[in-house]
C-alpha cells in the first residue's frame, strides 16, 4: 500500500519569515542608496566651492601679473591696470566680515561686487602679504604678492595659496 504525501506550500511562519528578511534586505538597501546620494551631494557641494575659490584666486594673480603697480595690506590688494594714463583707474580686492569683494575705479566711479564668501562660502581667512624689491631702474617696488584663503564647507576646512609677481616690476 503506498502512502500518499501532501505536497503543501508554505506556512505561514515561514512566510512571514521570508517577509521579514526581504524587508531587512530592501531597508539596508535603501540606507546604502541614501548615503551613496548624500555623499555625491557633500562632494558636489564641495568641489564647487573649491572651483569658485580657484577662480577667485586665478582672477586675482592675473591681475597682479597684469598690473602697472600693486599694493596690499592683510586684508586688501590694490592694483593699477596697464595702459592707464593718469592712473584714473584702479582694482581693489577687500576682505571684510567674511566677503571678499571686487571694486573697479574709473573715473571716480566705483563698481563692486562680492567676489567670494557670504551665504554660500564660509570664507574664515584672506591675508595677502606683500614682499618689496628694486625694479629694473632700482627704484622701491613690491617684488610679489602672496595670498592665503581659508574656507569651510560643512565643517570641513580648506586653505589655498597662490603668489604672483607684477610683470611691470620684474628685472628682465
Amino acid at each position: 500500500m503506498a502512502t500518499c504525501r501532501r505536497h503543501r506550500g508554505f506556512s505561514l511562519i515561514e512566510a512571514l519569515f521570508a517577509v521579514a528578511i526581504l524587508g531587512m534586505l530592501l531597508a539596508s538597501i535603501a540606507a546604502a542608496v541614501r548615503a551613496t546620494f548624500e555623499s555625491y551631494e557633500e562632494n558636489d557641494k564641495i568641489a564647487s566651492v573649491t572651483q569658485s575659490a580657484r577662480w577667485a584666486l586665478a582672477k586675482i594673480m592675473t591681475d597682479i601679473r597684469t598690473a602697472d603697480s600693486a599694493d596690499a595690506t592683510s586684508a586688501q590688494v590694490t592694483l593699477v591696470p596697464p595702459d592707464n594714463p593718469g592712473g584714473l583707474e584702479q582694482i581693489r580686492y577687500a576682505y571684510a566680515n567674511g566677503v571678499l569683494t571686487y571694486y573697479r575705479t574709473v573715473h571716480g566711479s566705483t563698481t563692486s561686487y562680492p567676489l567670494l564668501g557670504g551665504e554660500d562660502i564660509a570664507l574664515t581667512l584672506f591675508a595677502a602679504q606683500k614682499s618689496m624689491g628694486t625694479d629694473w631702474e632700482g627704484q622701491s617696488c613690491v617684488k610679489s604678492i602672496t595670498i592665503r584663503m581659508q574656507f569651510t564647507v560643512d565643517n570641513q576646512t580648506f586653505a589655498m595659496t597662490a603668489s604672483a609677481s607684477p610683470r611691470r616690476n620684474q628685472i628682465f
